[in-house]
């Protein structure tokens, strides 16, 4: 079983005025576990990786936080994310960057 401690949070393309803002909704929504938030059930990470392997958990955490913060915080991309280990538990940093400006087709 894998323990996430709170992200690293690392802004490649922003000032730090610009950064307040979203710092704020990003710190919420990778504190927050989905299915606990009154009005948007899907708003959070799916925590089920906590169950697997550390390197299964560290795979799953950075592809739920891509998602997750496409969904709900479009003003940036994540670029990265890399993590240290010590004793199962998994210490993430996440690097931020622009968008991307790539267009989804729905059709």
């Amino acid at each position: 079983m894998a323990y996430i401690e709170a992200a690293k949070l690392s802004f490649e393309y922003l000032d730090e005025e610009s950064v307040k803002e979203i710092r704020r909704n990003l710190e919420t929504l990778l504190s927050t576990a989905e299915g606990t938030q009154p009005m948007d059930r899907e708003f959070g990470l799916d925590c089920s990786f906590l169950d697997y392997p550390v390197s299964t958990a560290a795979n799953m955490y950075a592809l739920e936080v891509i998602k997750k913060v496409k969904k709900y915080v479009p003003q940036v991309g994540v670029k990265d994310v890399t993590y240290e280990y010590a004793d199962g538990t998994i210490y993430p940093t996440i690097t931020f960057g622009a968008p991307d400006e790539e267009e989804d087709d729905e059709e």
